[in-house]
């Protein structure tokens, strides 16, 4: 494997959008998802956008759940507490994947169930599928130290494909929209840095891209659905948060956002017609904004306050937010209260 020559990124926004005023974007009311009450965090929509899963705290534990949007109900029951399932994520519609623990007292990635790849004595964590659902991304100690390696979805019990080498561990994969480049975070002796790698598939030349170094210390990162950026988010020295939106090829970022929530998976995306892409994320715990290419922001009007976490997506022409929050305030006409819990929020307007 060849390594090809780093293009580091200089830390030097076009656009800061703090302390801006923000336009706002209509919505319909908010919808509640999931069972009352439940803290809910994790979320993952398949590749239909017809299913999520969500994990929650409830008043019995913590739960893994997985519900039908068309339907509002749960189609198949909370996963057994033995399986201590961790991070689920879809391959493809319909197979679902997961880091758990099995009865060799081992983390592994499996899917429904079964190990893709050949068991180690050391723990496969961080599992992430291709977008056509025929390969899993995951990282092992298997090799001595936390790499970045591939296995096809399909079978069980296979030799995986070591695509990254290095005495520093590396986390969280993201596979591109087209499947053929992985987006990672990788330790370094300052913090992290983004690192995207490509030439995989077919046997080519494998390369490497330090998209953003630990002067920008990431933390979660997700592609813009057209491949042509990366949204992550930034924790800078002061320990303030920032959403960061950078061409995929690195270099100057398009915009930073401070005053953001960090998201577990990155930032989400809406597709705001004619080729605009806007980043969706949690501005300050109780306001979900949306930015457009430029950084601009747009206050999406939820109803709901203590907003923790977003996904989005277009259902069928309608772009619609799924939000976990603290509560929202409920009037019966003598009181206000609140709740928590899983909501979508449908025909969300934008300018």
């Amino acid at each position: 494997m060849t390594l090809l020559t780093s293009r580091l990124s200089v830390f030097a926004p076009v656009a800061l959008a703090l302390c801006l005023t923000f336009d706002e974007a209509a919505a319909a009311p908010p919808e509640l998802l999931s069972g009352p009450d439940e803290d809910v965090f994790g979320l993952s929509v398949n590749a239909d956008l017809a299913e999520v899963f969500y994990e929650a705290l409830t008043p019995d534990g913590r739960v893994v759940r997985r519900l039908q949007l068309n339907k509002k109900t749960a189609i198949r029951p909370t996963p057994p507490i033995e399986l201590a399932l961790r991070a689920p994520f879809w391959v493809g519609a319909k197979k679902v994947g997961a880091t758990s623990l099995g009865g060799d007292a081992r983390w592994a990635v499996r899917v429904d169930g079964k190990e893709p790849a050949a068991a180690s004595s050391a723990a496969d964590l961080y599992g992430s599928a291709s977008p056509n659902g025929e390969w899993i991304a995951f990282i092992s100690g298997r090799s001595g130290s936390g790499d970045l390696f591939i296995v096809p979805a399909g079978k069980t019990n296979q030799a995986p494909k070591r695509l990254s080498s290095g005495v520093m561990p590396e986390l969280s994969p993201v596979w591109s929209p087209a499947g053929d480049q992985l987006a990672f975070l990788r330790a370094s002796p300052r913090g992290r840095e983004l690192v995207l790698i490509e030439g995989f598939q077919g046997g080519g030349t494998v390369s490497e891209t330090v998209v953003a170094d630990d002067r920008m210390a990431p933390i979660a990162v997700s592609f813009r659905p057209d491949g042509r950026a990366l949204g992550f988010y930034s924790r800078d020295w002061s320990a303030e948060a920032a959403l960061v939106v950078i061409p995929v090829e690195g270099g100057t970022p398009l915009f930073s956002q401070k005053g953001v929530v960090p998201q577990p998976q990155g930032p989400a995306w809406l597709e705001g017609g004619e080729g605009r892409w806007f980043a969706v994320t949690v501005f300050t715990n109780d306001r979900v904004i949306l930015l457009d290419q430029m950084g601009t922001p747009v206050v999406i009007e939820t109803g709901l306050f203590g907003h923790q976490e977003v996904a989005s997506a277009t259902f069928g022409g309608e772009r619609t937010l799924l939000i976990s929050a603290s509560g929202t305030v409920v009037h019966d006409g003598t009181r206000s209260f609140s709740r928590a819990g899983l909501y979508r929020v449908r025909s969300v307007e934008l300018k």
